[in-house]
């Protein structure tokens, strides 16, 4: 709804800019990196047919309108060599948050977002926790009505819950 997205922003915009101590909020959490007035988000998604890329561009567009942050839009298919190894662990690993886009196939995470997610644990950020209390985020969209969808939002969430990442 607007409200919650205001609500949201607000939060997040007074967050980083000091205004507001995480501390503050009803659950306390080591949020150290949004004392910083400066924010990266990374935006990981797998997009086979357009739609996926195109929800991330709009989630994208959100992200912009917050002062002060800076957006880095990654296809996992264009912008990574899964199979070589071959991922901006830097920018992942400095981002305030990451938000995962997948499409929903057959139930489920796309295959591409898998592998990367798959490569994230097989290059030791799962054992070192390289991602403990970043933000996490996540979407999903697909062409079936049914509730398929949720199964896909659990798997991402499900990652992030085994990265230690702040959903």
């Amino acid at each position: 709804s607007t409200a919650l997205r205001r609500l949201i922003s607000d939060v997040l915009r007074r967050m980083l800019a000091g205004e507001l101590e995480p501390s503050k909020l009803i659950r306390p959490l080591n949020l150290l990196t949004l004392g910083t007035k400066m924010a990266d988000v990374a935006i990981v998604y797998q997009s086979k047919f357009g739609h996926t890329k195109a929800v991330a561009e709009a989630v994208g567009r959100g992200v912009d309108r917050v002062e002060e942050t800076t957006l880095h839009l990654m296809d996992v298919e264009h912008d990574m060599d899964i199979a070589n190894g071959v991922i901006d662990w830097e920018t992942l690993d400095n981002a305030t948050a990451i938000i995962f886009g997948s499409a929903t196939y057959m139930g489920s995470v796309s295959s591409g977002l898998k592998r990367f997610f798959e490569e994230v644990f097989f290059q030791g950020r799962w054992t070192e926790q390289v991602w403990k209390d970043k933000l996490a985020g996540g979407f999903t969209d697909s062409g079936s009505r049914s509730g398929d969808k949720v199964n896909t939002m659990f798997d991402i969430v499900t990652f992030a819950g085994q990265m230690a990442m702040l959903w």
